[in-house]
């Protein structure tokens, strides 16, 4: 137990019903993996990929609430891999760009991706999971316009974050 330090023991949630679908896109393999364990201590179901390209392959298999996606992806960068989601699944996911460059944060390039929500690294994981939660209501208002909301259908092991090949 005191190897999870401040984030506890995991909350009780079903892993036949995720509380949210989420891709997440970040090439730095520690800080991706990190975050993914926090989200699924949460109760989410979280699929990893290490570039912007995986990333793109997996969106097409998957319906996401929420992207988490890093700006400086190598293959296809963050903005670029933002407009496909949009393309893609439309308003029905929330998108959260997270980016280790402040300077990015006001160009016109990020501002017209479409994010719903824009931090710069290191982002707390708080902060993180916070602006998951606001998706919740947007993604349960898609499901009852008509969007069927996936669940991992896996069993157990459905929960655990499934990481695309580089």
């Amino acid at each position: 137990m005191a190897a999870l330090g401040r984030l506890g023991p995991p909350p009780v949630h079903s892993c036949i019903d995720p509380v949210a679908s989420i891709l997440l896109v970040e090439d730095n393999r520690d800080v991706a993996d990190m975050m993914a364990l926090a989200l699924e201590l949460e109760g989410h179901d979280v699929h990893v990929a290490y570039d912007g390209a995986a990333g793109l392959r997996q969106a097409a298999r998957m319906e996401p609430d929420v992207a988490v996606l890093d700006i400086g992806l190598p293959r296809l960068d963050g903005v670029e891999l933002a407009h496909a989601l949009r393309q893609m699944h439309g308003n029905a996911v929330t998108l959260i760009a997270c980016t280790g460059i402040a300077e990015a944060l006001p160009g016109a390039r990020v501002a017209n991706a479409g994010f719903d929500h824009v931090f710069v690294k290191p982002v707390s994981i708080d902060t993180l999971l916070s602006a998951v939660g606001e998706a919740l209501p947007q993604r349960d208002r898609a499901a009852s316009a008509g969007r069927s909301r996936p669940g991992s259908g896996q069993g157990p092991l459905g929960c655990m974050a499934r990481r695309s090949a580089p």
